[in-house]
């Protein structure tokens, strides 16, 4: 399993020893990762528009150029990952479903879904057109195959990938229908909550799809289950894709300040961001509890069937429908959406004393954070405070306390990120 791509290097996934005799001792059974990295060169003879997924002919030249570029052409790639929930109900042959991006331009790099095949092939087919697939699931016409390919499946509710040879590009603000089947009942959805304008309320395949998740880059869409044969009229929906894509953009997020709002009381500011979840960054590579996709925790406040209160700890738990997993971004304050005149507060910096809740007041900087990102995953900081990151105990498990953790800790611990959902 791949953990780290900047298309130069390749940085895998290990084994441990269990002893101390050293080649001949056994490996643990579960893969580990280092923890460190390497420091390299490279060399190319010019620098290119987009990066090479594979070099085409060895990857450095005969000798260093003679006049090397001042500078580099343009940011490093960075691979980031969307997911769905692996939380599968339903087995069928294939998925169809839309994504959307936003503000970049997306190249999808590769992607993964859910089947409970293990250690044994599954054939399967990728089809992408433009546009939406609604009333274009019954027919090829319009679709184009963009990957035929033999993969081994990893199991029930795990990722099982497909790398691109070739990215699949989206323009901003463009929407892609992606269809992946197989040759069986082999790949797991789950069901939908999207809802039809028919006398039962049930949602068909000619109904607008709902968002299954989202990030500043891209929109999923609930969308179809299909029975073979591939464009048969066979369709269930709505149904959920149970899975993964991994990407890169080319474009800057427009610059998103906050709008200073002429305010007398801190209650009364206008929400600079609003009614957003905050989760758990994960991607590819990381590992909790011993677990190797993504288990989704998001910051909540409060109990269950009443609003956040004053006093109320500020901890994670697995993401759901919630308000109590809901905030406001005003200025630099986080407030709960069930209760806006809160601000998230620090109140220590280990797990028995977490951030609570408590009355707004202007200037006060335990209620003031540094790092807030709207387009990407961030490390949230306590204002004037780069060594804490807001985290929670070791691996994530409902209910731990989130507070300021030093970020060499969170960081080992993948846990230091959190992301707009």
């Amino acid at each position: 399993m791949r953990y780290q791509d900047d298309y130069l290097i390749l940085f895998g996934d290990g084994q441990t020893k269990l002893g101390t005799d050293g080649w001949s001792s056994a490996m643990h059974p579960i893969p580990h990762l280092f923890s460190g990295g390497l420091l390299y060169e490279a060399i190319t003879p010019s620098p290119t528009k987009y990066p090479t997924l594979r070099p085409t002919t060895s990857p450095t030249t005969a000798e260093p150029s003679k006049s090397p570029s001042k500078s580099p052409s343009q940011s490093p790639v960075i691979t980031e990952t969307i997911s769905t929930q692996f939380e599968s109900t339903n087995s069928y042959a294939g998925t169809m479903f839309n994504v959307q991006t936003r503000q970049y331009n997306v190249y999808i790099t590769s992607m993964a879904f859910n089947t409970d095949k293990y250690n044994t092939n599954v054939n399967v087919k990728l089809y992408v057109r433009d546009g939406s697939y609604v009333n274009h699931d019954k027919e090829l016409n319009g679709w184009e195959l963009v990957l035929t390919t033999v993969v081994k499946g990893n199991g029930l509710d795990k990722p099982t990938y497909i790398q691109f040879d070739t990215p699949i590009e989206m323009s901003a603000r463009t929407t892609k229908a992606f269809y992946l089947t197989s040759d069986g009942p082999h790949i797991r959805v789950s069901k939908g909550v999207g809802t039809g304008d028919n006398e039962w309320g049930v949602a068909t395949a000619s109904d607008p799809p709902e968002r299954a998740t989202f990030n500043s880059a891209l929109i999923i869409y609930e969308g179809l289950g299909k029975q073979l044969p591939e464009f048969g009229v066979s369709t269930f929906a709505p149904r959920v894709f149970n899975g993964l894509f991994e990407y890169h953009t080319t474009t800057v997020a427009p610059t998103r300040q906050p709008t200073a709002y002429p305010t007398l009381s801190p209650t009364t500011a206008m929400p600079t961001k609003m009614d957003f979840r905050l989760r758990l960054y994960w991607q590819r590579g990381y590992s909790w509890q011993d677990v190797w996709y993504e288990m989704w925790y998001c910051m909540a406040c409060g109990r269950s069937g009443r609003p956040c209160q004053p006093g109320d700890p500020v901890y994670v738990e697995r993401c759901g429908s919630s308000n109590r997993q809901k905030w406001n971004q005003v200025g630099d304050t986080l407030r709960p959406l069930t209760n806006p005149n809160l601000c998230m507060t620090t109140t220590g910096y280990n797990a028995e004393r977490p951030n609570r809740l408590y009355e707004c007041k202007n200037g006060y900087k335990r209620q003031q954070f540094d790092g807030f990102d709207h387009a990407k995953p961030f490390e949230l900081y306590p204002r004037d405070d780069n060594v804490n990151c807001m985290s929670q105990q070791h691996h994530p498990r409902s209910g731990e306390g989130v507070y300021p953790e030093n970020c060499a800790l969170s960081r080992r611990y993948q846990t230091n990120a959190w992301t707009l959902y």
